[in-house]
């Protein structure tokens, strides 16, 4: 069960990426093999347990590694990318550099600015 402070901090993550992922308690639990009442109970934190938690993470794409490091961030998940947007990203790199640039606060003009586009390729 947890109690703990820091395992408080990662099942609130957990949740987070869940939600970012617009994923059901269903899907979860189909994908972890446990029935939907067990999932709800687990990410409430009760009777969750270590390998249940590596379970969830490996169920909706995230490593136990990046949640723990989201958690010691101590900030909210906003982002989760798709398979489809990564691979977007991994074929056009600038594309992902001008979306970091954007998602980190840069103004749109500040961001045009530096990838010189125009106002056509900037709409």
């Amino acid at each position: 069960m947890l109690k703990d402070t820091e395992q408080l901090k990662l099942l609130a993550v957990l949740r987070s990426v869940v939600k970012a992922k617009n994923l059901t308690y269903s899907e979860i639990a189909k994908r972890c093999e446990v029935s939907e009442v067990t999932m709800k109970r687990w990410l409430q934190g009760n009777g969750l347990r270590l390998d249940d938690m590596f379970n969830i993470c490996n169920a909706i794409g995230i490593s136990f590694f990046d949640l723990s490091a989201l958690a010691r961030e101590e900030r909210e998940v906003d982002t989760i990318l798709t398979k489809e947007q990564e691979q977007l990203f991994a074929r056009t790199p600038a594309l992902f550099g001008l979306f970091k640039m954007l998602h980190s606060g840069e103004s749109l003009t500040t961001v045009s600015d530096f990838w010189e586009l125009t106002s056509a390729q900037t709409f």
